[in-house]
C-alpha cells in the first residue's frame, strides 16, 4: 500500500451499472475498484444510477442512488447535476481528499465538479478501437463538440489515467497533444484479474483440443471471421472443437451459419456462461480465440491467460498490447487465412501450448492482479496530492470515516 494514510473519495460516476454478477465489464471493474480501495482501509461514497451486487461492500463503500425506480438509467447531464448535488450535502459533514471519475471516463461527467476546490482523477480511459465512422456534417459537428468538452475535462483533472499504451495514445490524440499540461497527468492504471478466481486447472490435455469463444455475440467481436477460419482449422486438425460461449444480437445468424458448416457437428454453442462458471468453461479449453476487430483492453483474453491459456487474438486495439508472442499469437483483423494459420500453430504443438500458457500466467500475476493494479492506483493518488496545494493525503479521513451513517448511502442494493 502506498497511500501513507487513509482517504476519503468521493466517486462521482462509477459505470452506469456497477456489478459483481452481471456480464457487464465496465460495471464488474468498477465496483472491484470500489472494493478493493475500501478494504485497503479509505472511504469511499459512490454516486451510482442502478447496481447489481450479490456480495456485500466493505461499510467504508457507501452507494448513493442517485435515480428512483421509475428511471433505469439516467442521462449523463442529470447524473452530474445530482452528483454535484450529493457531493454538496455530503461535504457538509466529509471532507474528502479526492474526486474519482472511474470507468468508463464519459466526456464531460467530471465537469460537474468544476469548482470543488478538490483534485479530480479522471479514468482509466479505455479508448474507441473500432473503425472510425464515416460522419455526416452534423456528425462531424457533434465530434468536435465532445472534443472540445473532452479536452476542458482533461484540462481540469489532477490526474487522467488509461487501461494501456494503447489507450494512452488514443487520450493524447483526442486531448493531451494540444496541451503539454495534460500529457504530465497521464498515468496507466490497467484493470485488475482475481488470479487466485482465475487460475489454471487440472484439466489433461485431451486428443480433441478445444478452441473458445467467449464474448458478446456481435459481429464486431470476430465470431463470423472465426467461423470461416474454423473450415480451414478442422480440415487440418480432424479432432479440434469449437466452442461458442455468449448470447448476442447475432446468435441466430451464427446458428444458421454454423449448420452450413462441413464441421457443424464440431461446432457447439454454450449459450450464457454464468460469471461463477467462465474460469472452469476456460479451463476446459486449450485455446482461446478473440479474433475481435477491435478491444479497448480485452478482459476475457486476460481471464484466459490467467487460468494459464494460450491466446490467439487480433492485432488490433488492447489485444495488440496484452497478447505477446511469448503468450499467444496474432492474426490479421478480418482474415480468416491468417486467423486459421495462428490457431493451427498452437494447437499442433502441446508443448508451445503449455509454454504459452505458463507465460501468460505469469503476466497475469505480474502485472495485472489486483494487489499490483491497486498498488499503482495508491501511487497515482499520493502523487496527484502530493501536487495538489493544501493537500496532505488522509488528512480528512476520520471525518469521512465519522460521516459514513449519514444520509440515504446504501452499502449494497
Amino acid at each position: 500500500m502506498t497511500a501513507a494514510r487513509s482517504l476519503t473519495i468521493f466517486v462521482c460516476h462509477a459505470s452506469g451499472h456497477p456489478t459483481d454478477t452481471l456480464p457487464h465489464g465496465d460495471g464488474l471493474l468498477a465496483l472491484e475498484f470500489i472494493r478493493r480501495l475500501a478494504e485497503r482501509g479509505h472511504t469511499l461514497h459512490v454516486a451510482i444510477d442502478r447496481s447489481t451486487i450479490a456480495r456485500p461492500l466493505p461499510p467504508n463503500a457507501v452507494l448513493h442512488p442517485l435515480n428512483d425506480e421509475r428511471v433505469e438509467a439516467l442521462s449523463p447531464l442529470v447524473h452530474m447535476v445530482r452528483a454535484r448535488a450529493l457531493f454538496e450535502r455530503l461535504r457538509r459533514s466529509v471532507r474528502f481528499d479526492l474526486i474519482h471519475q472511474l470507468n468508463p471516463a464519459f466526456t464531460g461527467l467530471s465537469l460537474g465538479m468544476f469548482g470543488s476546490g478538490i483534485p479530480c482523477v479522471i479514468g482509466p480511459y479505455a479508448g474507441n478501437w473500432l473503425e472510425k465512422e464515416k460522419l455526416s456534417p452534423m456528425g462531424h459537428a457533434r465530434h468536435a463538440l465532445r472534443m472540445a468538452i473532452r479536452y476542458t475535462q482533461q484540462r481540469h483533472a489532477a490526474a487522467i489515467l488509461a487501461w494501456n499504451q494503447s489507450a494512452l495514445i488514443n487520450v493524447e490524440r483526442t486531448g493531451a497533444m494540444r496541451n503539454s499540461q495534460i500529457r504530465k497527468k497521464l498515468h496507466i492504471v490497467p484493470p485488475g484479474i482475481d488470479t487466485d478466481m482465475f487460475a489454471p486447472g487440472d484439466s489433461p490435455e485431451r486428443n480433441r483440443p478445444v478452441i473458445l469463444f467467449l464474448a458478446n455475440l456481435v459481429r464486431r467481436k470476430g465470431i463470423f471471421t472465426l467461423l470461416e477460419a474454423f473450415e480451414h482449422v478442422a480440415a487440418a486438425h480432424p479432432t479440434c472443437i469449437l466452442h461458442i460461449g455468449g448470447e448476442g444480437p447475432e446468435k441466430q445468424e451464427l446458428i444458421e451459419r454454423a449448420k452450413l458448416s462441413r464441421f457443424a457437428a464440431r461446432i457447439r454453442f454454450l449459450g450464457k456462461v454464468d460469471r461463477a462458471q467462465i474460469p472452469a468453461v476456460m479451463r476446459d479449453s486449450e485455446v482461446y480465440c478473440l479474433p475481435s476487430y477491435g478491444e479497448p483492453f480485452g478482459m476475457t483474453a486476460l481471464e484466459a491467460m490467467a487460468c494459464g491459456k494460450p491466446v490467439v487474438a487480433t492485432d488490433a486495439g488492447g489485444l495488440a498490447e496484452l497478447v505477446t508472442d511469448a503468450g499467444g499469437r496474432k492474426a490479421r483483423v478480418y482474415d480468416p487465412k491468417s486467423l486459421a494459420s495462428a490457431l493451427l500453430e498452437v494447437l499442433n504443438s502441446r508443448d508451445l501450448r503449455r509454454a504459452m500458457g505458463e507465460a501468460n500466467r505469469r503476466t497475469a500475476i505480474a502485472r495485472y492482479s489486483w494487489p499490483r493494479v491497486m498498488d499503482r492506483l495508491e501511487e497515482v493518488y499520493r502523487v496527484t496530492l502530493m501536487g495538489s496545494r493544501g493537500y496532505e493525503p488522509g488528512q480528512y479521513a476520520d471525518s469521512g470515516r465519522a460521516a459514513l451513517t449519514t444520509g440515504k448511502g446504501l452499502q449494497s442494493l
